[in-house]
This record gives structure tokens, sequence and C-alpha cells, in this order.
């Protein structure tokens, strides 16, 4: 608090009467203070329901990636390799473009392509 004062020392206005301004101060500090506590203890709910989420999540997802790699066998052997390399091991269009020999817009074009048809398969399977 005494800290606070302190560094608050330039806002005094001389005219005024010094409690109301340290009181101020104080105030300012206490909903500080409550801010802080609260937030620590949201963030401490949110670390349990993650893990829990976490937990729940790791179990199905297994399921989803062995139901996910399935349904991409299905597709034609380049729109496969489009769709693996750009969206599920993350390269680049240019990259997955240099990698299989192709253009970068037939990239954008058999992804855009294998993710609709994943779509429609999957709709049809539920």
């Amino acid at each position: 608090m005494l800290l606070a004062v302190h560094l608050k020392q330039h806002t005094y206005d001389v005219s005024r009467p010094i409690t109301a301004w340290v009181h101020t101060i104080a105030r300012y500090k206490l909903v500080d203070f409550w801010r802080l506590k609260t937030r620590r203890a949201e963030d401490a709910l949110s670390t349990e329901s993650a893990e829990a989420l976490a937990d729940a999540s790791n179990i199905h997802a297994s399921e989803t990636t062995s139901e996910l790699e399935a349904l991409i066998t299905q597709l034609p052997r380049l729109q496969q390799a489009v769709i693996r390399l750009v969206k599920l091991q993350g390269y680049s269009v240019q990259e997955a473009a240099t990698r299989l020999q192709i253009s970068p817009s037939a990239v954008k074009v058999y992804t855009h392509r294998g993710i609709k048809k994943l779509a429609e398969q999957l709709r049809a399977n539920r």
C-alpha cells in the first residue's frame, strides 16, 4: 500500500485533503486484490476442467483418428496425399506442391475437393 501511495504521489492535489486521496488508492488496491483472487480461482477451475476434458478427449481421439484414416483411404491417391500433407502434417501449399511435383493451385483444388468428399462421407455415415 505504501508503495502504491509513493508511486502515485505525482497525482496528489495539495488543495484537497490527503485522506480522500489515500482512501481512493486503497480502494483501487482492494479491488485489484479481489480481481486477482477471483482470477486465480477461475484459473484453478479451468485447469481442472481442462484436465478432465483432455482425459475424455484422449479416449475419443484414437477412435476419431482411425475413422478419419478410413475415410481418407476412400479418396483418390493424389487427394489422399494432399490432405495428409497440408491438413494433417501441416505443410504449406507450396511445400506440398514441391513434394508432390504439382502446382500450388492444384494442391488447393485437390485439398478443397478432398475436404468436400470427406464431408459428404461423414454426412452419409451419420
